[in-house]
C-alpha cells in the first residue's frame, strides 16, 4: 500500500479509541490517517502494519456516527482531568487547567561532585514533542495531579553524566538517550536535545 508523504498524516497514537474494521478488536498504538481520511495501523505508510485498516469506535449516544479524532480544543482534552476532580471531590474550572512549565535544570556543586544528575521530561502521547520538566512536575504529573493535561502526556527521567573523560561522558549520554528511548517506546529524544552530549558538562 502507498501513500505519499504528503497525503497522510504520520505517527498518531491511539488510546483505544480505534477498532481493527476487520476482527472489531481494540486497537492501542501508533496508526496514521490518509488524505481521504481513513485509519491504518502503523507509524507511517511504510509500516508492516499498515495493511490493518482502523476505524473510530462508535459513539455511545447510539447516534450511529464514530467518535472524532482526537482533538486539541480545551473541553475535551481536559475532560479526563475534570472526571478526576470530580471523583476527588473537588471541582475544578477549565480556565484553572494549565500546562505544565517549561524548566532548564542547573546542576549544583553536589551534583558535579557526584558525577551525573537526574534530568525529567514530559512527551506528548500522539506527537515527538518534549518538554523538560522540574522534579515536583513530574511527580504531580505521575500522580496525575489534575491542574495539568496530564492524560496527554507521558513522563520519564534519565541519568546524565556530568564529568569525567570529555569522549566518554558523550558516548554515555548518547547511550543513556537511545536506552530510554527503547525502554519508554519514545522517539527523537536525542533531537529534541539538539544531539548536545555534552551539555552541563565540566571537565
Amino acid at each position: 500500500m502507498y501513500f505519499p508523504k504528503s497525503s497522510t498524516v504520520n505517527n498518531l497514537y491511539s488510546n483505544g479509541e480505534l477498532v481493527n474494521v476487520q476482527t472489531r478488536e481494540i486497537y492501542t498504538g501508533y496508526y496514521y490517517e490518509t488524505y481521504n481520511e481513513k485509519y491504518f495501523a502503523g507509524r507511517d505508510p511504510n509500516d508492516l502494519k499498515t495493511q490493518i485498516e482502523l476505524e473510530f469506535i462508535p459513539k455511545e449516544d447510539g447516534g450511529g456516527g464514530f467518535l472524532p479524532p482526537p482533538t486539541t480544543d480545551l473541553r475535551f482534552s481536559t475532560r479526563n482531568n475534570i472526571n478526576y476532580s470530580n471523583l476527588k471531590g473537588e471541582p475544578i474550572q477549565l480556565e484553572q487547567l494549565q500546562p505544565f512549565p517549561n524548566f532548564l535544570p542547573l546542576p549544583t556543586p553536589q551534583d558535579y561532585q557526584i558525577g551525573e544528575f537526574q534530568r525529567y521530561f514530559a512527551k506528548k502521547i500522539n506527537e515527538e514533542k518534549y518538554t523538560e520538566i522540574s522534579l515536583t512536575t513530574f511527580n504531580e504529573l505521575k500522580a496525575q495531579d489534575p491542574k495539568y493535561f496530564f492524560s496527554q502526556y507521558i513522563q520519564f527521567s534519565l541519568p546524565w553524566k556530568l564529568t569525567g573523560e570529555k569522549e566518554q561522558v558523550a558516548r554515555t549520554n548518547k547511550n543513556i538517550i537511545e536506552l530510554t528511548e527503547r525502554q519508554n517506546n519514545v522517539f527523537f529524544l536525542g533531537r529534541f536535545l539538539k544531539f548536545n552530549y555534552l551539555q552541563f558538562y565540566k571537565n
